[in-house]
């Protein structure tokens, strides 16, 4: 079965202008290339016509890289969303608590959506038919 047949959901987590500030979360990043990787991986489901999310953390805190009020708030030039992609903003660490997500992804036919998540430095996995995340 064909990648399309299967209906996948691309679910980018956190691809935000913030953390390219790579000394104001610590330093050390793993995976410089990961933004660029998640553009290229969002072209080819673009060209697939697949489903597509993107989830941005809005921090509670005034003075992060991440409140809607800095510029590190928007997406990531390499992954900017079209005018019919999905956008959910949320405030906690997972983008499935006090969002829409779930139902979301319960409407699409995929059964996994894989996605970036702790600063784009691990891949996860969503099960659809049971809701729970796989960590790799």
């Amino acid at each position: 079965m064909k990648l399309r047949e299967k209906r996948p959901a691309l679910i980018l987590v956190d691809i935000q202008k913030g953390f390219l500030d790579e000394n104001y979360w610590g330093g050390n990043r793993n995976n410089k290339d990961a933004e660029k990787t998640s553009g290229k991986i969002l072209e080819k489901w673009r060209e697939l016509n697949l489903p597509i999310f993107h989830i941005r953390h809005s921090s509670a805190n005034p003075q992060s890289k991440l409140h809607e009020s800095d510029p590190g708030f928007e997406f990531n030039e390499n992954v900017l969303p079209q005018h019919d992609e999905c956008i959910i903003t949320k405030n906690v660490n997972s983008a499935f608590i006090g969002t829409d997500l779930k139902e979301k992804l319960d409407v699409q036919e995929n059964k996994y959506g894989g996605y970036f998540r702790d600063n784009n430095q691990s891949l996860c996995f969503y099960n659809h038919k049971n809701g729970r995340e796989f960590r790799i």
